[in-house]
């Protein structure tokens, strides 16, 4: 960080970024095209205090609009408190409140559009902010290190969320993303430690690697209507169709938008609350490392589209029980389900053998697991590598319905077989496979 500090400072002196045109009530502007002027930085450190940003200026005799805060304005004005900008202002640049430690409020009028890279970097003792409905880009890192963000909602106007824009946040206890957004850039809330609470809408297509990668205190989803989604009054057990939004409170799921094709790299390692997650048809892909270290997870399904399974995807899943593959998938990468030691029950619909790397099955008890396959290619299966040292290779017809049923198997339930009998554990209480309850 002090690296990134001192290559910042030299940037802005070597550029002159801090010359300005003139200067009205102690706030320095740059002369634009037509009638417009930008805020623009004078001296270090020279904005103290509170600060009003006007819609207009006048200069020797003639007025101005303040379209703009220019790059780098507030750059690391560490004893500004609160900013109230104008209404005809339509951008805030890269840099423009970074390092600002002390600012505590920032008003945002509707007229802007865009806020720039890096734009409220390291703005720790922002607890809250605005973003007004006008604003349809957030640039990369623009409120990373904001240590004191308790809750944002970012509007549908905003169709991406940029790199790392909200990462380290490790205060933000809550994220709404309005319908409208399309992407979640990388690393987006990467380690948002608090992050209990966050809404996914359908509109999003894109999350990126790493988008919530360590977001440890993931508990709750949003998640828009049309999806298919847990009903919270039976513990998150009984599947619904939701036709309004439905916040999804104590069952710890993550449920992936409908129009989301790819699930990248690292997207919700380490989300260790997590105990269930629903991937829906429309991802034909999963990326290294997408789910490792979700230690809640107790069963997973990977849908038909899904064509790849990347490199330690569920990897250091301790308490994964039972797995279900797509007939779709045709290659599984090292490590996929390396150490997850409690997975006995794997359920494969592949007709054609998938390839897979070494280790993907690492310190899983497979000579004690039950693998199931369709009937035709259980010769297949027996002969491949990593395959054959399942202990038990049965034909899928003979898979618990439970198991082989794509909708069962996402419901959060633990299943797993004792003395060659599946039982199923809901909500504390076994069952076996006859529904009976087990004494």
């Amino acid at each position: 960080m002090k690296k990134l500090f001192f290559i910042l400072v030299a940037f802005f002196a070597t550029t002159c970024l801090w010359a300005h045109d003139f200067d009205v009530d102690g706030i320095f502007y740059n002369i634009l095209e037509g009638n417009n002027v930008e805020v623009t930085y004078s001296d270090y450190d020279k904005y103290l205090g509170e600060i009003n940003i006007p819609e207009t200026v006048t200069y020797n005799g003639k007025t101005y609009t303040v379209t703009s805060i220019g790059e780098g304005a507030f750059f690391y004005c560490e004893s500004l408190t609160s900013v109230t900008i104008g209404n005809g202002v339509k951008s805030i640049g890269d840099h423009a409140f970074e390092g600002c430690y002390g600012l505590i409020s920032i008003t945002i009028p509707n007229s802007v559009t865009s806020i720039g890279e890096y734009a409220f970097f390291g703005c720790s003792s922002l607890a809250s902010i605005t973003i007004p409905n006008s604003v349809t880009s957030i640039g990369d890192r623009a409120f990373y290190a904001c240590y004191g963000l308790i809750s944002i909602t970012i509007p549908g106007s905003v169709t991406s969320i940029g790199e790392l824009a909200f990462a380290d946040c490790e205060s933000l206890t809550s994220v709404t993303i309005c319908n409208g957004v399309k992407s979640i850039g990388i690393y987006a809330f990467d380690f948002c430690t608090s992050l209990a609470s966050i809404t996914i809408p359908n509109s999003v297509t894109n999350i990126g690697e790493g988008a919530f990668l360590y977001c440890s205190s993931l508990t709750s989803i949003v998640v828009e209507a049309g999806n298919t989604t847990y009903d919270s009054r039976d513990n998150c057990n009984a599947i619904i169709e939701t036709t309004t939004s439905t916040l999804i409170t104590g069952c710890k799921n993550t449920i992936i938008p409908n129009g989301v094709t790819s699930i990248w790299n690292y997207a919700f390692g380490g989300c260790i609350d997590l105990t269930a997650v629903i991937i829906p048809e429309s991802v034909t892909s999963i990326g290294d490392d997408a789910f490792a270290d979700c230690y809640g997870l107790t069963s997973i399904t990977i849908p038909n589209a899904v064509t790849s399974i990347g490199e330690g995807a569920f990897s250091y899943c301790e308490n994964l029980t039972s797995v279900t593959i797509g007939n779709g998938v045709k290659s599984i990468g090292e490590y996929a389900f390396a150490w997850c030691s409690n997975l006995i029950t794997v359920v494969c619909h592949a007709a054609v053998v998938p390839s897979v790397d070494e280790n993907v099955f690492y310190e899983v008890p497979t000579s004690s697991a039950v693998l199931y396959v369709p009937a035709e290619s259980i010769d297949d299966y027996k002969a491949a590598d990593q395959w054959k040292e399942f202990g038990t290779i049965l034909p899928l017809e003979e898979a618990p319905s439970a198991v082989d049923n794509v909708e069962a198997s996402t419901r959060g339930t633990q299943k797993l077989l004792r003395n060659g009998q599946l039982v199923i554990i809901r909500d504390g209480v076994e069952y076996t496979i006859m529904g009976a309850e087990n004494k």
